[in-house]
């Protein structure tokens, strides 16, 4: 059973690691990428357990609450555990491009409520449930905590490369 799990996990990964790179016309949720998100939430992975997004997350809580010590919870958990998973070795590798860098990085900000001025990037993000816009927010209220401090700085190192 361990392994099957491992191989979906891993298959996820190479999955969007593999993909093409295509301009959408009209942005979508991937739901395989949310539905990881919500096993890393539930595995109380710290990059995944943001509160700020109260109706989205209170709606995923209640819906999942019942599947926090689900046999994958408890298999995740245990990766995290021995393997150190998390943003800081996902995003640590050549594999990702310029564009998907720079996606990484502002969803910290997209989480936080942040408008973007990059028309492209509003577009992105409005594609999801949980990104709340808020209007009088600026670039200098946003409130880093040193874990995203330290990411943000790795991703743009990332980017100049």
């Amino acid at each position: 059973m361990d392994r099957v799990l491992i191989a979906i996990l891993i298959a996820f990964s190479l999955q969007a690691c593999a993909q093409e790179k295509v301009v959408l016309e009209k942005p979508a949720v991937d739901k395989k990428v949310e539905l990881l998100s919500i096993v890393f939430r539930l595995a109380e992975k710290q990059e995944y357990s943001y509160i700020g997004l109260k109706p989205y997350v209170g709606r995923i809580e209640q819906y999942f609450e019942k599947y926090k010590n689900h046999e994958l919870i408890q298999f995740t958990k245990s990766i995290i555990s021995e393997n150190g998973l998390g943003c800081f070795e996902l995003y640590d590798n050549d594999n990702y491009s310029k564009e998907d860098l720079k996606i990484v990085r502002n969803t910290i900000y997209a989480q936080k409520g942040y408008v973007f001025k990059n028309q492209e990037l509003r577009d992105y993000f409005s594609q999801f449930e949980w990104y709340m816009p808020d209007p009088n927010l600026t670039m200098e209220q946003i409130e880093l905590t040193e874990r995203e401090k330290i990411l943000v700085n790795k991703i743009i190192e990332r980017e100049r490369k």
